[in-house]
């Protein structure tokens, strides 16, 4: 039986084997079709409206809709933000907001920290993927990666996870960190 974290490297597989043989927009264009016909619907069902008017109101519609998913987003993450506060998770005290999609993020952990965590990794002789495999799905390897060299500012839940695995807490993190700044 296949893990969690298998599953999901096997499905990403299986996607980018068909993303590489056929056209993404011909393998989503009935998907895309019913999702702006559903706006149609609500905008005229009847079929009255002229089509400008109707095209104009349904992609007022697209906007409400993907504006609804933003403010939801926004919620959810303020949500885990203020219950990470209150269970007292030092991981997100360290770690800078994280940046849009598509920007470039700032790295938000010290290059001392990050070598701790690299280190510790390698004492239990772990590869970033048993490591990443060990968060039962939670983190991948890229995310590891991510955390080791800075390449990507590290959301708190994966450092969360990362400390969970490696059994130790980010006040023993940074305390290693400190010891090994050069005086």
């Amino acid at each position: 039986m296949l893990s969690k974290s298998q599953r999901s490297l096997r499905a990403r597989v299986a996607a980018h084997s068909l993303h590489g043989q056929r056209d993404s927009r011909e393998l989503t264009a009935a998907a895309r079709t019913t999702f702006c016909e559903k706006f149609e619907d609500l905008v005229d069902p009847d079929g009255a409206l002229p089509q400008a008017e109707r095209q104009r109101r349904v992609e007022q519609l697209r906007h409400a809709y993907f504006a609804r998913l933003a403010l939801k987003s926004s919620r959810a993450r303020s949500q885990r933000s203020r219950s990470a506060d209150e269970t007292g998770s030092n991981a997100s005290k360290d770690l800078s907001p994280i940046g849009r999609r598509g920007e470039s993020r700032k790295d938000a952990l010290r290059p001392e920290v990050r070598a701790v965590f690299r280190r510790l990794r390698r004492e239990q002789n772990l590869t970033q993927a048993q490591l990443a495999a060990r968060t039962g799905g939670a983190v991948c390897t890229d995310a590891v990666s991510d955390l080791e060299t800075g390449r990507h500012a590290s959301h708190p839940a994966t450092v969360e996870a990362i400390l969970s695995v490696l059994r130790i807490s980010m006040e023993r993190v940074r305390a290693l960190a400190d010891q090994n700044l050069p005086s």
